[in-house]
């Protein structure tokens, strides 16, 4: 193979469905939750919920974890660049194997989904 280009990518389908289902579609307020004292049964406790939620988010920060491990792991790059908002980006890089996280050359701790592609770039310069 000349370059990463004509490298076969791998198979990220399986983390996509996931990653995009929205989670009031995963949780319902009445299957499985508990009821809240003094409201004879009719009310839910809403701290089994945030429970829930903390679950999905590990979820997630592994699930995408995995998927930078396993592009970082196929194409074998030198050096390799990090970008995710800061409340979630130590979870997600937490997550990665030391000896992938010691090539981490630069780590920017933005949310840089609506930037112009052309732009990019700049974020990651030293």
């Amino acid at each position: 193979m000349n370059s990463w280009r004509e490298a076969k990518r791998p198979d990220r389908s399986r983390y996509a469905k996931e990653a995009h289902e929205r989670y009031r579609d995963k949780v319902t307020d009445q299957a499985g939750s508990f009821p809240a004292f003094g409201s004879g049964g009719n009310a839910n406790a809403i701290a089994e919920r945030q429970g829930i939620g903390a679950e999905e988010d590990a979820r997630l920060f592994k699930s995408i974890a995995g998927q930078i491990e396993e592009i970082i792991r196929h194409y074998e790059p030198l050096h390799w660049s990090f970008a995710a908002p800061a409340e979630i980006n130590p979870a997600i890089l937490d997550r990665i194997p030391a000896d992938l996280r010691k090539t981490l050359e630069h780590n920017v701790k933005r949310d840089l989904v609506k930037i112009p592609a052309n732009s990019l770039l700049q974020h990651f310069e030293s």
